[in-house]
């Protein structure tokens, strides 16, 4: 009986995490909170498990919490990925508008010297 709770267990984790990650595709935020959470809850469970001397769950929470602590740390930069990608966009936006309007400017007729009627003096 606790066999089937437990693979129930694992199986609804695992399910909760993979919305998670669904969801901080769209939202990095979303990552850096639910796996930073799971780092901290993970390593409490592993200090835990250390004091009562559990240690095969001690080092597999621990390993848990150091892969939900990069985790997290790479949704925050991806936080800052999209940030700076944006004001790059911006930048890039801004020379194209440059070069348009340059060239426009060049595009316009201008005035032609033609010969003075009569010739010059």
């Amino acid at each position: 009986m606790t066999a089937v709770l437990v693979i129930l267990a694992v199986v609804a984790g695992v399910a909760i995490t993979q919305v998670a990650h669904w969801q901080a595709k769209r939202q990095p935020m979303v990552g850096v909170l639910w796996f930073g959470a799971n780092a901290v809850s993970s390593a409490a469970v592993s200090a835990w498990g250390m004091t009562t001397g559990q240690w095969l769950l001690a080092a597999w929470t621990a390993f848990c919490a150091t892969v939900n602590a990069w985790m997290a740390w790479d949704y925050w930069n991806r936080r800052k990925r999209k940030r700076a990608a944006a004001l790059a966009g911006a930048k890039s936006r801004a020379r194209i508008a440059a070069l348009v309007r340059k060239a426009r400017q060049a595009a316009r007729p201008r005035r032609v010297l033609r010969p003075v009627p009569g010739g010059a003096p």
